[in-house]
Order: structure tokens, then sequence, then C-alpha cells
């Protein structure tokens, strides 16, 4: 058991510190386009968290995860169901 959390541990750490998706997106932007562009991409990430997170809250989030391979067209049928 020790050896098995001295190898996770490390691991745990390095992905726990390494930027994700949205920091490189923000990153680019402020490179690309200045201040403003970052801030806006920054609010409109965080939006799409809040939105997501209530979506996840009332549980269409895994009618979402379910219906991945559907195509988007299917799922207003699936909702109305």
């Amino acid at each position: 058991m020790p050896q098995l959390l001295l190898t996770f541990l490390p691991v745990a750490a390095l992905l726990t510190i390494t930027p994700g998706v949205a920091t490189v997106l923000v990153v680019q932007r402020a490179a690309r386009d200045g201040r403003r562009a970052a801030l806006l991409t920054t609010a409109g990430n965080e939006i799409g968290v809040v939105v997501w997170a209530a979506a996840a809250a009332v549980g269409l989030a895994a009618v979402v995860a379910a219906q991945r391979s559907s195509p988007p067209s299917s799922w207003p049928a699936l909702w109305c169901s």
C-alpha cells in the first residue's frame, strides 16, 4: 500500500499543477488580442462552467453523456419523451 501511494502522489501532484485547456486558451487570447479578449474569454469559460454545473444539478449532464454517440438533433426527442 505505501508503495502504491508513493507512486500515486507525484503523478497526482503533477496533474494538479498542469494548466488545462482553458488556461492555454486564455493565455493565447491574451498574447494575440490583448487583455480585454483574455478577460472576455475567461468570462465565457466561467459562464460555461456555471451552465454545465446547473445542467448537472438537474441531471441533463447524464442525458448528454449517454447520448454522446447520437447526433445533437436527436436530443430534443429524448428530452420530450
